[in-house]
């Protein structure tokens, strides 16, 4: 079930009075992973919904997704460019 909710959960985590939040993904395996800080809430719902997005197209579970790291840094990098 590759970008399926069902198998992996996430969190938007509020962090500081700046409004910035931090992204933590639970993985297939229940192993918590911490994949953005720094980002507004529109970000962070962009990045889930992209990291959900590769794991369909790629056929390859969130666990590997979110360990990529030029998946991620590209992702990242283009999210926080982005005024959402």
């Amino acid at each position: 079930m590759h970008g399926n909710s069902a198998s992996w959960t996430h969190a938007i985590i509020d962090d500081s009075d700046d409004g910035t939040c931090r992204v933590e993904i639970t993985d297939e395996d229940g192993e918590n992973f911490p994949v953005a800080r720094q980002v507004t809430r529109g970000q962070a719902e962009r990045l889930i919904e992209r990291i959900a997005e590769q794991s369909r197209s790629s056929r390859q579970p969130v666990k590997v997704v979110i360990r990529d790291p030029y998946f991620m840094a590209a992702t990242v990098i283009m999210l926080k460019r982005q005024p959402i």
